[in-house]
């Protein structure tokens, strides 16, 4: 719609643009055929389905977007959780994350998802420009992301536009600026796909100063052709680091601490991340009796929203039909949709170390946590939780 209507502003009269669809990129996998899945298209009218349908068919040489760059919802209680979309995670699993060394990642962030369907989608010749959070760029977890663009691309032009406000963060007197004017920092990337290309991909990057305020770095963009960007070739280092390369050490000769391609030889066998509760306010307390009378009003209340579902005629969604008042979380409505009764056992309530120097209460019963982890292999709890 902005096409037709930045024509007709452009040229003073109005055309159809036929190619316009209306449909969700990423749960139109047809083009993509991921072990012959075919979606069933969406589109509302027949006229549109016919456009998906002559789209998918085609081949495509150019994907410009800027697409969304949320990992997760800030709260559970907003209700509001990016969709899921399974073939393409699945894609980025055995691609980004497969390649990845990193013990945490943030592969399933929305503007990954444009990334891994762009570069299945896009043609044996063919380029991809996006702008997008440029975390990409130097974090430790997408290590595995730049090694599949060294892998399926010729050649890579970054526009590294800075703007992280969190590196901001302590230093009095220093100022970031945003093009957005959002937390995350930005970045333009340029995936160019040649297939007779041999070799390594030639990854080219340019920063613009971190002292530049918004209305410079815009126009600098507004007024500066791509040609005249002074890129500078990067050597990506053996654990796909592009840039601020760690220092050459011998850290892989030393015994590591955990490692999960490298179990055997490690010295802990078994890793995890520590509880995710979703609901910190209602499972930890500095006291112990504030924390049962908390733990006590929330499996009163699971209960009463039990009933009322079960003498509902359930045809709303369970994430809508509850009283997000608890804390709802994907876990906790699975529970309740399968009459799973919550009861209150002061035995389940133990100290944790909830900051660092910080010792509390806490209510350790997987129902109430919604990511018990490994933590009860590491620390032994009884075998009620099983």
């Amino acid at each position: 719609l902005n096409i037709e209507y930045t024509f007709m502003q452009k040229m003073d009269k109005y055309a159809e643009f036929p190619n316009l669809c209306f449909v969700d990129t990423l749960d139109n996998i047809n083009a993509l055929n991921y072990e012959g899945k075919q979606n069933k298209i969406f589109g509302l009218t027949t006229e549109n389905t016919e456009r998906i349908n002559r789209q998918n068919s085609r081949k495509i040489s150019v994907i410009i977007g800027n697409p969304p760059y949320n990992t997760k919802q800030v709260n559970e209680n907003e209700n509001n959780k990016n969709r899921v979309y399974p073939e393409i995670a699945e894609r980025i699993k055995n691609t980004f994350v497969k390649n990845s060394t990193a013990q945490k990642t943030a592969m399933y962030d929305m503007y990954v998802h444009f990334y891994r369907w762009a570069m299945d989608r896009i043609n044996k010749n063919g380029i991809i420009a996006f702008i997008t959070n440029r975390s990409f760029i130097d974090a430790k977890s997408f290590d595995g992301f730049r090694k599949a663009i060294q892998e399926e691309f010729s050649h890579c032009y970054i526009i590294d536009l800075g703007g992280n406000i969190r590196d901001n963060y302590g230093k009095k007197g220093s100022k970031i600026a945003n093009v957005f004017n959002i937390q995350v920092g930005v970045a333009i990337m340029l995936l160019i796909k040649k297939e007779k290309h041999k070799g390594n991909c030639f990854i080219n990057y340019f920063a613009l100063p971190a002292e530049y305020t918004k209305e410079e770095k815009l126009d600098w963009l507004y007024s500066t052709k791509l040609e005249e960007v002074e890129f500078v070739n990067i050597c990506p280092d053996d654990e796909n680091f592009w840039i601020n390369l760690p220092e050459k050490n011998d850290w892989e000769n030393l015994i590591p601490v955990c490692s999960k391609n490298n179990i055997e030889k490690s010295i802990f066998h078994l890793s995890s991340n520590g509880i995710q509760t979703n609901r910190d306010e209602w499972v930890y307390d500095f006291n112990r009796e504030n924390l049962e009378n908390k733990v006590k009003f929330f499996c009163e209340f699971y209960e009463n929203e039990m009933k009322r579902w079960n003498e509902s005629d359930k045809t709303e969604k369970i994430n809508n039909f509850v009283d997000r008042k608890i804390k709802f979380t994907s876990e906790l409505e699975a529970y309740l949709m399968k009459n799973s009764e919550i009861k209150f056992d002061s035995a389940n309530i133990v100290e944790s170390l909830y900051r660092p120097f910080v010792k509390k209460y806490l209510y350790f019963a997987p129902k109430m946590v919604h990511r018990i982890y490994q933590n009860r292999k590491i620390w032994g709890f009884r075998n009620q939780f099983e």
